[in-house]
């Protein structure tokens, strides 16, 4: 049996670049001399490999950096899941939805001033219809100030 192989041999192996290999020797993972590797260089780089995969081999940011990317990604997939279970709404679309039913509402409200005007006189038109747009503005947060700059 033949105890040593060729980089080609090595890299076809394990499915990797001889740059690859290459880089291993570099960073001291791999102790053989030029282009021969033994079972011991073998053993060396699967042992890598598996650490790496393991997180073994991983700073504490990095690992940190690697739960968060994974959270994430779970999040998005449970997102996913939701909105393709009908679970989640389209928010753009419900505040769409909200902002014509509140904008319906407001617009029947100050309509009551035109619908009363045939019964009540110009005094007590003028009145109520600042009434109520005092109050539809004091509702949607808009100051008297505000309401005469866009006037």
């Amino acid at each position: 049996m033949k105890d040593k192989i060729s980089t080609a041999q090595l890299s076809k192996l394990l499915d990797c670049t001889t740059m690859t290999l290459h880089n291993y020797k570099k960073a001291g993972i791999i102790k053989s001399p030029k282009g021969i590797y033994s079972l011991a260089d073998i053993t060396a780089v699967v042992k890598h490999l598996r650490a790496q995969a393991s997180g073994r081999n991983m700073d504490e940011s990095e690992r940190e950096i690697k739960i968060r990317r994974e959270k994430i990604r779970c999040e998005r997939e449970e997102r996913k899941n939701a909105v393709e279970a009908g679970k989640l709404i389209d928010k753009g679309d419900e505040y769409k939805k909200d902002f014509n039913e509140a904008r319906i509402v407001r617009d029947n409200i100050l309509n009551v001033c035109e619908r009363m005007r045939p019964h009540i006189n110009h005094e007590q038109y003028v009145k109520l219809k600042k009434e109520i747009t005092d109050s539809l503005a004091a509702l949607a947060g808009v100051t008297e100030a505000e309401d005469k700059n866009e006037n």
